[in-house]
């Protein structure tokens, strides 16, 4: 619906003529060819070679398990309890080892009347949270990449005016489930931890819909356009609260581990796919600042200019995340693997 209660349907259709239309004509079919090809390739390599790489390769295996972290209460002497994942947990084995190794909680006085603290522990376990397959999640992304923007161009092609929010329907999903793969290759295995960097995701780029859909309309309600301005600011802060986490965990690995922590591939795509995000971000700040300017409807060569931009970096960003982890797993002797696997 338009400000003035009108549908997008009210917008004329018109044909390809201005040159950034034409541009995008061209160039997004383009794009959904490389996206069939990196879907097609992934598909291949899977069948062929990867679903036989066994979890334990770090950075290539295509399944990676993902941890559902707790904590309970319970007393030092005790050496059993309700669940036997405290029992089994090192917290637990720390403290029957060694009681003054693990520090107990303290005993709050005002609190001693309704719980006695003295000679207890809080207690981290894990349980079994669920496995996920970091090949299908790239198929997944691809598989929407394709489906979108080719909806996409046949939307634009009868309704060249309308808002574009087809782009970040899209992101929603894909960039989601980028994030959550970027995390888990950085070593953040929390269940719960990688779906909130997916929900984040998922919010930022609801956020931006929103945004671009009031820019589209700036000329049309006038004072509350600053709307669209807060509403953008809401997706950078989705996106930092989402990020820092990964940077921070890609952090601790760079420091803690031995050899550098990482292969090589994972420091570019962690560096690069990064970087592409911050530049979608800034791409909707041009995009936006230029909009707002306008005191009448947009002109198709605008919105089509920025329509060029998102294919260009979808593809770009999207070919890179699939191609840095599936061509090291590719890499894997399947014949080493066979000789481990006989042993097991």
């Amino acid at each position: 619906m338009g400000a003035d209660g009108g549908s997008i349907s009210d917008v004329p259709a018109s044909k390809p003529d201005s040159f950034y239309k034409n541009i995008y004509m061209w160039l997004n079919p383009f794009a959904v060819l490389v996206h069939v090809c990196n879907l097609i390739g992934i598909i291949v390599a899977y069948s062929n070679h990867l679903q036989y790489i066994l979890p334990g390769y770090a950075f290539v295996s295509p399944t990676v398990p993902l941890r559902w972290t707790n904590h309970a209460l319970v007393w030092v002497e005790s050496s059993s309890n309700k669940c036997s994942e405290v029992t089994q947990s090192p917290h637990f084995q720390a403290t029957l080892r060694n009681e003054a190794s693990f520090p107990p909680r303290q005993a709050y006085v005002d609190f001693t009347s309704m719980f006695n603290f003295t000679g207890t522990d809080i207690i981290e376990y894990n349980m079994v949270g669920s496995e996920i397959d970091i090949n299908v999640m790239l198929m997944c992304f691809c598989g929407i990449s394709v489906l979108f923007q080719f909806l996409h161009q046949g939307f634009l092609w009868y309704y060249p005016q309308a808002p574009r929010f087809m782009h970040y329907l899209e992101y929603s999903i894909s960039s989601s489930l980028m994030a959550m793969i970027m995390a888990v290759e950085v070593g953040i295995v929390e269940l719960f931890a990688v779906t909130s960097i997916g929900g984040l995701f998922f919010g930022m780029n609801i956020a931006g819909m929103c945004a671009e859909t009031m820019a589209q309309y700036a000329w049309k309600i006038g004072e509350l356009a600053y709307m669209c301005i807060l509403t953008h600011v809401a997706g950078w802060v989705m996106f930092f609260l989402a990020m820092v986490p990964i940077w921070s965990q890609f952090h601790m690995v760079l420091k803690c581990s031995e050899n550098g922590g990482t292969p090589l591939y994972i420091y570019i795509l962690i560096i690069i796919e990064s970087f592409l995000f911050f530049v979608f971000g800034f791409l909707q700040v041009a995009s936006l600042v230029e909009k707002m300017y306008y005191t009448d409807s947009l002109p198709e060569e605008l919105l089509f200019r920025y329509d060029c931009f998102h294919a260009m970096l979808s593809v770009v960003a999207k070919t890179l995340l699939v191609w840095l982890l599936v061509a090291p797993a590719l890499s894997v002797d399947l014949d080493v693997l066979v000789d481990r696997m006989s042993f097991i």
